[in-house]
C-alpha cells in the first residue's frame, strides 16, 4: 500500500494540471458571445429537447461547427470535451429516437454514446470526450442566464498553430520521500510548477449547460 503513495500523489498533480488547463476556457470574454466573423463562440445552451432548455443539444454542435468554419478553423483535430451530464442528454435524445434515421448510431440504445470517457461517434466533425473536471460558472450571455453551469469545451487541436490552449512546465512533478524517525513513518513531498494560457480564441468554443439535469 505504501509503495502506491507516490503514484497517487502524481495522479492528483496530473488531475490538478488537467483541471487548471480546462479552466483556461474562461479566459474568453465572460458574459459575451465572443463573436468571430459574426458567429458566437460562447453561449448558454437554450434549445434542449426535454423539459429544460439549458442542456446540450444537436443544435449546439451545428452552431459550433458553423462558428469554427466561419472563423476559418482547419477541419482537422476538432474535439469537444463535455460533462457526463451532457452525455446523458445525448443518451436521452437517443431514447427519444432522434437518431433513428442515422444508421451509424444504431448501437447507442444498448451501449450509450461513450465508452472509456470517449464518445463512440463523431458528432458534426467533433471527436467528443467526457470529463468531470470542466469548470463551472454563473453567467448571463445574450440575455440567457445560468447558475453553476458547466462549461463544455469545443476546440481544434490539429497542430500547435491552431490549438487554443498553451501550457508550460517550469518543474515537472517530482515526489521525494524521507523517514521521520521521531514518528516512525515515511513522509512524502511532491512539487510541480506549471502555467496555462489562452493562445487563440478563434479555435475555442464554449457551451454552458446545467449541472443539475440532463433533460
Amino acid at each position: 500500500m505504501e509503495s502506491q503513495i507516490p503514484n497517487q500523489i502524481l495522479y492528483k498533480i496530473q488531475e490538478a494540471q488537467e483541471t487548471t488547463l480546462l479552466a483556461t476556457v474562461n479566459e474568453q470574454d465572460t458574459g459575451d458571445l465572443n463573436e468571430i466573423n459574426g458567429q458566437p463562440h460562447r453561449w448558454v445552451a437554450s434549445k434542449g429537447a426535454g423539459t429544460n432548455s439549458d442542456v446540450l443539444s444537436l443544435e449546439d454542435f451545428v452552431q459550433m461547427r458553423l462558428s469554427f468554419l466561419k472563423a476559418n478553423v482547419p477541419e482537422n483535430g476538432w474535439i469537444a470535451i463535455v460533462d457526463p451530464m451532457s452525455e446523458a442528454t445525448l443518451n436521452y435524445l437517443a431514447q427519444k429516437h432522434v437518431f433513428d434515421q442515422r444508421p451509424q448510431f444504431n448501437d447507442i440504445l444498448e451501449g450509450g454514446f461513450a465508452q472509456n470517457h470517449k464518445f463512440l461517434y463523431n458528432i458534426m466533425g467533433f471527436d467528443t470526450y467526457v470529463s468531470n473536471r470542466l469548470p463551472t460558472v454563473t453567467e448571463t450571455i445574450d440575455g440567457t442566464s445560468i447558475t453553476n453551469g458547466i462549461v463544455n469545451i469545443f476546440a481544434s487541436v490539429g497542430d500547435d498553430m491552431v490549438t487554443p490552449f498553451m501550457t508550460a512546465q517550469r518543474q515537472p512533478a517530482r515526489v521525494e520521500g524521507e523517514r521521520n524517525k521521531d514518528f516512525q513513518c515515511d513522509e512524502y513531498v511532491a512539487t510541480a510548477r506549471w502555467g496555462n494560457g489562452l493562445q487563440r480564441k478563434d479555435s475555442l468554443g464554449a457551451v454552458i449547460t446545467s449541472s443539475e439535469h440532463y433533460a
